[in-house]
């Protein structure tokens, strides 16, 4: 089974655009490790890029982070504008070699590297390549109520000070590499998720 999130802009242009994909499908409810969050890129002071997927919204505040060694994570990168994927990262969750925490692996990163070690630490990697995975606040802000509203009255009733998700997690996974790694210019950016069997 695949999941897709998308990020409907090139990334470089100015303004840059975020989406989101909470909650998108019907199997994400009984799967939620599956269901992909947030896509967001942005180049940073220090002239890199950094990557943040999150995975599995809407965890309730208190729970444990969800990771499912079972599922592929992908963000993928078009830097020619053809609609292909030209850079791909692969991430996995599971037990580090020394047992002990969580771990994450990042493959694809410039370079060919690899970067692995456990979860809620910045993993540093060949070059200037950073990984950091672990659970996070849901940057997702949204009136469940107002928009329900809003679409049975067909009168608007969002209402700024209502957050549907407040107090939710997520698990985030960000990613960093030097900015000329792909050329400079604009691309396209989504991932996707996919279980094991499926």
């Amino acid at each position: 089974m695949l999941r897709l999130a998308l990020l409907p802009a090139l990334v470089g242009l100015t303004p840059p655009a975020i989406a989101s994909d909470h909650f998108d499908g019907p199997d994400e409810v009984d799967d939620p490790a599956a269901d992909l969050g947030d896509v967001f890129v942005w180049r940073t002071d220090n002239d890199r890029i950094a990557f943040a997927l999150t995975i599995a919204p809407g965890l309730a505040a208190g729970d444990g982070a969800l990771y499912d060694v079972d599922v592929l994570y992908a963000i993928r990168l078009d830097t020619d504008r053809d609609f292909e994927a030209d850079q791909q990262f692969f991430i996995q969750f599971g037990e580090p070699i020394d047992g002990g925490e969580m771990g994450v692996r990042v493959r694809g990163l410039p370079g060919g590297d690899v970067i692995v070690g456990p979860v809620e630490q910045v993993l540093p990697g060949a070059g200037n390549n950073r990984v950091w995975a672990g659970l996070r606040d849901d940057p997702l802000f949204f009136d469940d109520e107002g928009w329900n509203e809003t679409l049975a009255t067909g009168a608007f009733a969002l209402d700024p000070d209502r957050d549907g998700h407040a107090m939710t997690n997520t698990v985030a996974v960000v990613i960093e590499v030097d900015a000329d790694a792909f050329g400079g210019g604009p691309m396209r950016v989504w991932a996707t998720s996919a279980r094991w069997g499926s």
